[in-house]
């Protein structure tokens, strides 16, 4: 069984430590590179999508105090991409056990690397979750969905869209070395285009994951 996040901060978040850390990030990210990279003005963030952003509803976390907290990262990851990244994607990680910030990573309009925050995560007892924006307003790609499983402490990935839809995996159980090659089919297919994202959805359900959309 996953353990139970305890609420361990103070319910603030440390925007100075995003700042540097994210910047940090941001200098090794290669983003200087992709100065043609644009997001199209319709894609872009607003702030009326900031203000009327659903609250997402997690399964895995039934502390009230724990979902507001991880709702301001949305938020707050949203206005970071906005004023601050030209509404390219951007990735937040949190430990959901002590709620401490990882880090921030930063993308161009179409991808982001989060195997920088992955590294931090390696070799911890903790169980976290990654939040990142789409530009293109899309749902778990399958890069996204590759990593969720490859990376077993990852156990919440959050996709919201720059108009403000949400979309939530969780693992309700660790994954198995045996069901682990029977998602790895599935991921193929869903790359491969031989099934859609539904059926992809559909068939990872078998293995304890639940998909939400707000």
């Amino acid at each position: 069984m996953w353990r139970k996040t305890k609420f361990q901060n103070n319910g603030i978040i440390n925007t100075n430590k995003l700042i540097n850390e994210g910047n940090n990030m941001r200098s090794d990210s290669g983003y200087d590179s992709q100065l043609d990279d644009i997001v199209p003005v319709e894609n872009r963030i607003t702030e009326a999508v900031i203000d009327n952003l659903a609250k997402p509803i997690f399964v895995t976390i039934q502390d009230d105090s724990i979902s507001e907290y991880i709702y301001s990262y949305c938020k707050h990851l949203l206005k970071y991409s906005m004023e601050r990244h030209e509404s390219k994607e951007v990735a937040y990680a949190i430990n959901l056990n002590t709620l401490d910030f990882v880090g921030a990573v930063f993308g161009t309009s179409r991808t982001v690397d989060i195997e920088e925050l992955i590294s931090k995560m390696d070799g911890s007892e903790y169980i976290f979750i990654v939040l990142h924006n789409h530009p293109s307003n899309s749902t778990f790609s399958p890069k996204d969905l590759n990593t969720f499983f490859e990376a077993i402490n990852i156990s919440v990935l959050v996709v919201i869209g720059n108009s403000g839809a949400i979309h939530v995996i969780e693992k309700t159980k660790p994954v198995s070395e045996e069901n682990y090659l029977l998602i790895k089919k599935i991921l193929i297919n869903y790359r491969k285009a031989l099934c859609d994202f539904d059926e992809a959805i559909s068939g990872l359900q078998e293995f304890g994951v639940i998909y939400s959309s707000f």
